[in-house]
C-alpha cells in the first residue's frame, strides 16, 4: 500500500513541475514575441527611428509604488516613432517641434536662427505684466501708447484696467496695448525686466527692443523661443488660458464703454489647442507660437519666417501625430 502511495505522489510531482516549467518557456516565448513585433509589423523602433528611447527600468515593483510621488516631480517619458512618413514640405526659415514637459526635439530645422520674432515679443511682455504690474490697476492711455501698425480703435484718455489690457495685447495683439503697459510701470525698466527674465530663462540668443514686437531688434531664435514657452508654461499658464479665446470685450473704467476684440489666432476654433502667440511684420514675415494637446501631453511648434504659418503649423502637427506615440 505504502509503495502506491509514493508512486501517486511521484506522479503529482512531476506533473507540477512539467506544469511549471511550460509556464515558464510560454513567457520567454512571449517576451521574445514582444521584442521582435517591431521586425515582424515593419514598424521602425525608437533607437531605427532616431528617436529618444527610455531607459529600462526592470525595478517594477519600485517605480509602481513611486508613481504617485514621482508622477509630478519628472517629465513623462518622451515621445517614439510608429513610422517612417517623409517631413512635409514646409516654408519656414526655422522651425522645430517639441514636448513642452520634457524640452525634447523632435523636429529641429534651423532652430539656432536668430530671426525678428515680431509680437511673439508680447508673451515675454506679458509675463512681466503679471510679475510686476497690480492687475486690477488702472491705466489712463497716453498719445505715445500709439504705435505704427495698429489700428486706431483706441483713444488717448480712455481709462482701462491693466488685466483688460493685458488680454487685449494677448488675444488681439494690440501694440498700443502693448506700449500702455509697459509705460505704466517705466517704459526702459520694463524692457529690462523683459530682457533680465530672458536671461534667467536661459535665452541667450534673445534680444527685447521694445514690448510690441514692432522693432527688428526685438530677435530671438526657436530654441530659444523653446525655452519661453516651457517658461510660460511652468510658471505663468494663465498667459495660454488667456489666448485660447476667440474674442475678448473690455470697457473703459471710467465712462463705461465696450469695445470688442478677435483673436489673431486662427486655432483658437480647435478642441487640442492649448495656447499660442502670432507674430507678423514684414521684416520677420509670418511667426507662430502653437501648443496643442496630445496623448495628455502638451506639443509644442514655432515656426519663423513663414508666408503660410499655419499652413506649416498643422502639416507640422499632422505629420507628428501620425509619426509619434507617447511611450506611456
Amino acid at each position: 500500500m505504502m509503495k502506491y502511495r509514493l508512486q501517486i505522489v511521484t506522479f503529482f510531482a512531476v506533473v507540477i513541475v512539467v506544469l511549471l516549467g511550460s509556464r515558464g518557456f510560454a513567457e520567454k516565448i512571449d517576451v521574445v514575441s514582444v521584442a521582435n513585433i517591431g521586425e515582424a509589423t515593419g514598424i521602425l523602433r525608437a533607437e531605427e527611428s532616431g528617436a529618444p528611447v527610455p531607459p529600462a527600468d526592470n525595478s517594477v515593483s519600485t517605480a509602481s509604488a513611486m508613481l504617485g510621488e514621482t508622477a509630478q516631480l519628472s517629465p513623462k517619458p518622451p515621445f517614439y516613432r510608429v513610422t517612417n512618413d517623409p517631413l512635409p514640405e514646409i516654408g519656414s526659415e526655422s522651425a522645430i517641434i517639441f514636448d513642452v514637459q520634457s524640452g525634447e526635439k523632435y523636429l529641429d530645422i534651423a532652430s539656432a536662427k536668430r530671426w525678428p520674432i515680431a509680437s511673439l515679443s508680447k508673451l515675454m511682455t506679458a509675463v512681466v505684466v503679471y510679475e510686476r504690474l497690480d492687475l486690477d490697476s488702472k491705466i489712463v492711455l497716453a498719445k505715445e501708447d500709439f504705435a505704427d501698425g495698429d489700428n486706431p480703435i483706441f483713444t488717448a484718455g480712455e481709462t482701462y484696467k491693466t488685466r483688460d489690457l493685458l488680454k487685449v495685447m494677448l488675444v488681439a495683439s494690440r501694440n498700443t496695448a502693448a506700449n500702455a503697459l509697459a509705460r505704466s510701470y517705466g517704459y526702459e525698466t520694463f524692457l529690462r525686466e523683459m530682457n533680465d527674465k530672458a536671461k534667467g530663462w536661459g535665452m541667450d540668443n534673445t534680444n527685447f527692443d521694445d514690448p510690441s514686437g514692432l522693432s527688428v531688434s526685438n530677435q530671438s531664435s526657436a530654441d530659444d523661443l523653446l525655452k519661453l514657452v516651457r517658461g510660460v508654461t511652468s510658471e505663468r499658464p494663465e498667459i495660454w488660458k488667456t489666448t485660447e479665446n476667440a474674442k475678448v470685450s473690455i470697457k473703459d473704467a471710467e465712462t463705461g464703454k465696450v469695445r470688442n476684440f478677435t483673436s489673431t489666432n486662427q486655432f483658437v476654433s480647435r478642441r487640442d489647442f492649448y495656447g499660442g502667440k502670432t507674430g507678423y511684420t514684414l521684416e520677420a514675415n509670418g511667426n507662430l507660437i502653437s501648443v496643442f494637446l496630445y496623448g495628455k501631453r502638451t506639443i509644442g511648434i514655432i515656426v519663423l519666417g513663414s508666408a503660410d504659418r499655419f499652413g506649416d503649423t498643422e502639416k507640422l502637427f499632422t505629420w507628428f501625430t501620425n509619426d509619434f506615440r507617447t511611450s506611456n
